[in-house]
């Protein structure tokens, strides 16, 4: 139960972002695949695979895509569907039903993200501190 605990401490605080609770399922997930008691561990995953798939899935990656620490690192390089490529069409897909309006610079801003270009540099990003994303 500790690994419960400590996420739901994590995601009851007032400072939870969406990346924390990508970051959880995916803890969670590590967890369970090592633990020892198989069948109690299959049935804990298939409650989170439930819950994962209620959530808006490209939400969840993108939080952590778009975050400035993380980008692409917490994610399995064999996975082919997680990339840049698949995330810019679902970035497309997310501006026009959000905005109504077809994108004219949103990818490109995307590939400076991608190629750490300004203001999307490690430089910029650690002069905030971490306070970027403190609201």
């Amino acid at each position: 139960m500790r690994p419960y605990c400590g996420a739901l401490d994590k995601l009851q605080s007032d400072k939870a972002r969406l990346f924390d609770v990508t970051l959880s399922f995916g803890y969670l997930m590590q967890f369970w695949e090592e633990y020892s008691d198989r069948i109690f561990a299959e049935g804990m995953i298939s409650r989170l695979q439930v819950r994962w798939y209620s959530w808006e899935q490209p939400l969840l990656l993108f939080s952590l895509i778009l975050h400035p620490k993380y980008r692409m690192t917490k994610f399995n390089s064999l996975m082919e569907t997680i990339n840049y490529v698949t995330f810019g069409h679902w970035l497309n897909y997310y501006y026009k039903a959000w905005i109504q309006k077809n994108p004219t610079k949103i990818l490109g801003e995307f590939e400076k993200y991608r190629t750490k270009q300004y203001p999307f540099d490690e430089v910029t990003y650690t002069q905030f501190q971490d306070n970027i994303l403190a609201y």
